[in-house]
């Protein structure tokens, strides 16, 4: 989810995996199409972007389009924008018939809807439980934001230790990458 130019992807599926992307800008996407053709990848993508609802949203970039930074996150520095169609988690995955219990990660890397994404896919999250590599943007979504977050990924993925219980992990406070 926010596949970007694909290098992740591109990576993931020569190891062996089956990867479904969704990237909506449309700049990125082009270059996206032309590393797959290039590395000759067998993945499916969708020029879409997954967020809290289905529907139609406006794709926000505070530079180029193409340049890893937009976002359905409205910004007053926005430089440009463009209409997505954009759709849930559950409703993306239910579209490409991919059974959630074959899903061994989900990448999430959307420069500030992850707050979106996650709280809205919480119920789906909770009973499929699939690794999430999951990149947090504070700077557009802020502390809150990132707590609010991180309470509901603790919420799902329980860590327990081995004498019971659970184990507090405690709170982001800066940008970080963090795989589940």
């Amino acid at each position: 989810i926010g596949a970007w130019i694909g290098v992740f992807s591109i990576y993931a599926e020569k190891k062996g995996a089956y990867c479904l992307l969704s990237e909506p800008d449309y700049v990125a996407y082009q270059e996206l199409i032309k590393n797959i053709e290039l590395n000759e990848s067998k993945v499916a993508i969708c020029n879409s972007a997954i967020s809290s609802k289905d529907g139609v949203a406006v794709l926000n970039s505070t530079g180029d389009f193409g340049n890893s930074e937009s976002s359905l996150v409205d910004r007053e520095s926005g430089k440009g924008e463009m209409p997505v169609t954009t759709f849930t988690l559950e409703n993306f995955i239910n579209s490409y018939k991919v059974r959630p219990e074959s899903i061994s990660l989900i990448k999430v890397d959307v420069e500030g809807e992850e707050v979106g994404i996650i709280t809205s896919s919480k119920d789906w999250l909770s009973e499929h439980t699939p690794s999430i590599h999951l990149s947090l943007h504070p700077a557009w979504k802020g502390q809150d934001g990132i707590d609010k977050i991180a309470d509901v990924i603790f919420e799902i993925y329980k860590v327990e230790s081995d004498k019971g219980g659970v184990v507090e992990i405690g709170k982001f406070n800066y940008y970080i990458s963090y795989i589940l």
